[in-house]
């Protein structure tokens, strides 16, 4: 399901090289930075588009729901 999540994961390597790929159902994309702390908000997390998420769940459930109307 294209543009369901996105994983954002920081950290800190000896070398880095930028680079985009843009696969069929996401993209990456690696982005390099040269100062002291520019990562500083380092953890990882999984950003949701709640309006996908609401209508995957809206549709998983619209049968039960129909059928107690």
């Amino acid at each position: 399901i294209v543009g369901l999540f996105n994983i954002i994961s920081k950290g800190c390597d000896s070398s880095c090289e930028s680079s985009y790929q843009d696969f069929s159902v996401g993209r990456r994309n690696i982005s390099c930075c040269s100062n002291d702390l520019c990562n500083i908000n380092a953890a990882s997390s999984v950003r949701y588009s709640y309006g996908v998420a609401a209508g995957i769940a809206a549709s998983v459930l619209w049968p039960f729901l129909n059928n107690r109307l």
